[in-house]
């Protein structure tokens, strides 16, 4: 049967339960995208100040041993948050884009209550009763009550996840950014709540405790005031929040899974689930990037006759096997994210010798506590990079998903060309301002103790830029639907990163190494893996990496590096403008070398004016 005149077209090289949705230029509600994305970034860059605000504040309120525990248990119970929150919003979003109706779009919401219900629940179950095993393997039974006040988070998250996604699909961006900056603000409020009530001893429990919940509340909110109106309206008993589902979820969200639509929806998905990544900076770890527009990009299944898609009976499996993909991928990325510090406390503990009594450790259990809470404290800083270069992925997916639908394979290049470029020139800029004086920077908002981790933070943001390369291209392959590329490329990644920082803390003497070389290694394996994601790139698109840019970038980055580092002068206020100077004189070098010119201030004067 011909295409022409259908309303979808399957795209049988992605090899999942995915669809095209071919639309006209007049369908496409390019001012409601405006507006979304206009919400949804107000409301991440809450979030994401929300986070940074936990990540300042609760290191004052604890003792170091406890802020190593807390961050340690968090980062390991994120991994598993944000694979389910990403997946949840997505998978839901693209079932409820596809409905006609409130009927249907609450059997989409239902389904995915479902299966989430399932999933969380499996998910707090295993940290609860695994909290021992995992506690041992980190060399510190202390830990097992933090997983365990810990594992409602995932209960909650897979539940308000599914909400998330209905109301992502249905196009209220209002109501969806409304939920995340109340859950960002009681998040916040009661984590540092249960910090103060627990004592500088016990903060990280008391932490985990206002963070659990928190979780639940928004849990039981999003159930109040998003499933239960879409059930009654499904059932002609009345209206829901903001109104008009139908109406949406029938015309204006349909308008979700087209180009520009699509950029939007990652917006959408990107504030809900990315921003959601752990606690605030650590957003991006949140949703892949360019995960949320890949929700955009990639309609839901083909809707049965009627227009309406039932998830329930048989066809949630259809939900399944679109969320496993980008599980499997969000599981990958975050792995790369946090394993290095996860490793630090579970084997530091044969390299802090004199250091536990040093560092305030009663034991080397705690001194190892310590350790991995300075390292974690340098991969906030670095991680800021990432954070930003997510907004570009969001942006290049649904290009490359579109120009890859319609065989437009210059304009793919092209596309992925211009991102990769961008995405060197920005990476090293924000690496070379953190690195010049990363002591400092540290010291800027967090107490004295914690200025070794200085020697982690300037490799671990050159390692960032690696990262955030390899999260692009994957966004690009994914976006072609090479999903199999991405995954071998994330996981061998992982795998080759894993064991270089395991065989490291096993070689190295003192904390100092400890710190320092972890981070090296670490980097040197990310910055390699962006090389192989570049090369796979060229393998499957021809497009190369910029050797241009990439030969005037580094000499760039490190004389203004090197500039930083040397300048005299001390304290808060010379740490930022050192830092924005070394910023300034990277790009004055690279306007001088020719990399930059007046045709990018054009362009992304351009860009900036399509945002308003």
């Amino acid at each position: 049967m011909s295409d022409e005149g259908a309303p979808w077209r399957l795209d049988r090289r992605l090899r999942f339960a995915y669809a095209w949705r071919v639309m006209s230029e007049g369908d496409r509600t390019l001012d409601r995208a405006g507006r979304g994305f206009i919400w949804l970034t107000a409301a991440k860059l809450h979030f994401m100040l929300a986070g940074w605000a936990v990540y300042f504040v609760l290191p004052q309120l604890m003792s170091e041993v406890s802020w190593g525990r807390f961050i340690v248990v968090l980062f390991l119970v994120s991994i598993l948050n944000n694979v389910m929150v990403s997946s949840g919003v997505q998978g839901v979003s693209r079932f409820t884009a596809s409905a006609s109706g409130p009927g249907p779009a609450w059997a989409a919401l239902r389904g995915g209550l479902g299966l989430f219900l399932l999933i969380g629940g499996v998910g707090a179950g295993a940290l609860v009763l695994g909290a021992p095993l995992i506690a041992r393997a980190h060399a510190d039974p202390s830990l097992a009550p933090l997983y365990q006040v810990a594992a409602p988070v995932a209960f909650g998250y897979a539940l308000y996840a599914a909400c998330v996604g209905s109301l992502n699909g249905s196009r209220r961006f209002g109501a969806q950014a409304a939920f995340d900056v109340t859950y960002a603000t009681i998040r916040l409020g009661l984590m540092v709540a249960g910090a103060l009530v627990a004592g500088r001893a016990l903060g990280a429990f008391g932490a985990h405790a206002g963070y659990s919940l928190a979780a639940l509340l928004i849990c039981g909110l999003a159930l109040l005031l998003v499933a239960l109106p879409l059930w009654r309206r499904a059932r002609g008993k009345g209206d829901g929040l903001g109104g008009g589902v139908g109406a949406e979820t029938g015309a204006g969200a349909e308008a979700g899974a087209g180009t520009e639509a699509g950029a939007e929806a990652g917006a959408r998905a990107e504030a809900g689930a990315e921003a959601e990544a752990g606690v605030g900076a650590e957003a991006g770890v949140g949703a892949e990037a360019g995960g949320g527009a890949e929700a955009g990009a990639r309609a839901a299944p083909a809707p049965e006759a009627g227009g309406a898609l039932a998830v329930p009976g048989g066809q949630w499996k259809l939900l399944l096997l679109f969320v496993l993909p980008l599980a499997a991928h969000q599981l990958g990325l975050n792995l790369l994210m946090r394993i290095d510090p996860l490793l630090m406390k579970a084997l530091g503990g044969r390299v802090v010798g004199d250091f536990a009594a040093g560092g305030g450790a009663a034991s080397v259990a705690d001194a190892a506590s310590v350790l991995a809470g300075r390292y974690a404290t340098a991969q906030v800083f670095a991680l800021v990079p990432y954070q930003a270069l997510i907004a570009l992925a969001m942006v290049v997916f649904p290009l490359v998903a579109h120009a890859a639908a319609a065989e437009r394979r210059e304009d793919l290049k092209r596309t992925a060309a211009g991102a990769l470029r961008f995405a060197l020139i920005f990476g090293a800029g924000l690496a070379a301002a953190l690195s010049a004086r990363p002591a400092d920077i540290i010291d800027l908002v967090y107490p004295e103790s914690y200025r070794p981790g200085g020697l982690a933070l300037r490799p671990m943001a050159w390692g960032v830029v690696g990262l955030s390369l390899i999260t692009l291209c994957s966004a690009m392959l994914n976006a072609a639907g090479r999903t199999g590329r991405v995954l071998l490329l994330t996981f061998g990644t992982f795998g080759v990163q894993a064991a270089v920082v395991a065989v490291v803390l096993h070689l190295v003497k003192t904390p100092e190494q400890a710190l320092s070389l972890t981070a090296v290694s670490a980097a040197a394996v990310l910055l390699a893996g962006a090389l192989v994601a570049a090369l796979v790139m060229r393998s499957t698109f021809g497009v190369t990496l910029p050797m241009g840019t990439l030969l005037r970038v580094v000499p760039a980055a490190a004389l203004a590096t090197v500039a930083g580092a040397v300048l005299p002068g001390q304290g808060s206020l010379v740490t930022v403008l050192v830092s924005a100077g070394v910023l300034v004189l990277y790009l004055g070098l690279l306007w001088i070398l020719g990399e930059l010119g007046p045709g990018d201030l054009v362009q992304v004067t351009r860009v900036l004016g399509r945002k308003r």
